[in-house]
């Protein structure tokens, strides 16, 4: 197995070609489907830190989630639920994240109550999914997926609930407006683990697991 001496980020000076850079994520432009099917949110990667140990395993890949379009048709808008070979640590900036619109969406002062009312990821939430943890969009994500048209084009990072004419609509210049979600996720091969301080704060979901309980199963072994 790979095996490091210390973590990629143990870094005690930049030097020669390598500088500190910063990139506004959401100037990122992704690959998408432009016609049916949901690609998988490795396409989203800005920058990885390939491993060496097999093709396509990273010790880390960061993935932005820009604002962005939807529009591949008879395709569940929303990100499918799954398993993953690889950690996941989510985070979100501002806006909604397309998998967990219960109670996200507010920034400043009401993010704090807004996640304590309905256990809601709003910006400055994170979430880490370990190796093989079954993860996917909470039950509000994934009922306005299913409502919708299958064959209209919806903006990524919205709240369920249509907004006002104009808000979260991109401007002439391009920058995103007010509305539109920005979330990142770091995806490791490594198995994370949280220090006792995060896993004792005060902020902790203790009630998580409920974004999903009002899934119900589709199941029907009858189908081909």
């Amino acid at each position: 197995p790979y095996r490091a001496g210390h973590t990629p980020f143990d870094v005690v000076a930049w030097h020669g070609n390598h500088l500190p850079y910063a990139y506004d994520l959401a100037d990122y432009c992704p690959v998408n489907a432009v016609r049916y099917d949901h690609l998988d949110p490795s396409v989203f990667t800005v920058l990885t830190v390939p491993s060496g140990s097999a093709p396509g395993v990273a010790v880390l890949d960061v993935v932005a989630f820009p604002p962005r379009w939807s529009v591949a048709e008879h395709t569940l808008r929303a990100p499918y639920l799954h398993r993953n070979g690889m950690s996941e640590f989510m985070g979100l900036l501002r806006g909604v994240y397309d998998a967990k619109a219960a109670g996200g969406g507010r920034d400043g002062a009401d993010a704090n109550a807004d996640a304590d009312a309905d256990g809601g990821f709003v910006p400055g939430a994170a979430s880490l999914h370990p190796h093989h943890a079954p993860h996917g969009p909470d039950a509000v994500s994934y009922a306005a997926s299913e409502a919708a048209p299958p064959d209209v084009p919806v903006r990524m990072g919205r709240p369920p609930a249509a907004p006002a004419p104009g808000v979260g609509v991109a401007g002439e210049d391009g920058e995103a407006a007010d509305g539109d979600g920005l979330a990142f996720m770091f995806e490791s091969c490594m198995m994370l683990r949280l220090t006792d301080w995060a896993a004792s704060g005060p902020c902790v979901d203790d009630d998580y697991l409920d974004c999903w309980a009002g899934l119900v199963s589709r199941f029907d072994p009858r189908r081909p």
